[in-house]
């Protein structure tokens, strides 16, 4: 476990101060869930975006940080 340390999803006001790229992060959080889903077979409970962070690294690129990992379940996978 690690301390994830920037703003929510939802914080225009955050994510303009930080010069992040909105369309990246609909980007990558669609990648994130496709991941779960398709390629690990387990899905977070709780997506809502409380639950979803997002900040520069220190190499100047958009990390999406998922957070409260209490409940997972099994995803169908298409074969």
């Amino acid at each position: 476990m690690e301390y994830c340390e920037g703003g929510q999803i939802d914080d225009l006001e955050y994510i303009n101060k930080q010069k992040i790229n909105t369309s990246e992060v609909a980007e990558k959080i669609g990648t994130l869930y496709s991941e779960m889903i398709f390629s690990h077979g387990f899905v977070h409970c709780d997506p809502h975006p409380g639950n979803l962070l997002v900040r520069k690294t220190p190499d100047n690129s958009t990390e999406i940080c998922l957070i409260d990992h209490g409940l997972y379940t099994v995803s169908w996978k298409l074969i």
